[in-house]
């Protein structure tokens, strides 16, 4: 009974440690159609601007894929190009989308900014708090210190 039970937690262990690894990262046109869907859905888009989006977002996929290449090759400031990117994307979208469309775009944006931002300071806290303990963990709360030894 022991043995089972041992090996059934060995089991469940290593599925959860294999679900815990990083996903697939996703291609540009599996990135496109994503985003297009959720386009589609979230701002009601007829057919006529979903395939439009969809060109769009296709478009700056594949440009955006271009950019990470060059920059893990260069490693250099690219903030400049990618804001100009951005720019013309949402240009884009602005000549495509009504008015109300592109509002709920903007603002769909800046919340996913605003997520991504403190997902950041989260991860900057733990690499924080790792480097000042040097790795180690803390004592778990309900633990005693240990007493010394008596003479």
């Amino acid at each position: 009974m022991r043995k089972l039970m041992l090996s059934t937690a060995v089991a469940a262990l290593s599925v959860i440690s294999l679900n815990a690894q990083d996903p697939p990262k996703r291609t540009a046109e599996d990135r496109s159609e994503m985003r297009t869907e959720r386009m589609v859905k979230e701002l009601g888009l007829n057919d006529d601007q979903a395939a439009k989006v969809k060109a769009i977002n296709e478009k700056y996929a594949t440009k955006v894929d271009e950019m990470r290449k060059e920059r893990k090759e260069e490693a250099g400031a690219k903030k400049g190009q990618w804001e100009e990117m951005e720019k013309a994307r949402m240009a884009e979208f602005k000549s495509v989308l009504t008015p109300d469309q592109y509002q709920k775009l903007e603002a769909r944006q800046a919340e996913m900014k605003k997520e991504h931002m403190e997902r950041r300071e989260e991860h900057k806290g733990m690499e924080h708090r790792d480097m000042q303990g040097k790795g180690a963990k803390p004592a778990p709360a309900n633990t005693a210190p240990a007493k010394a030894p008596q003479k």
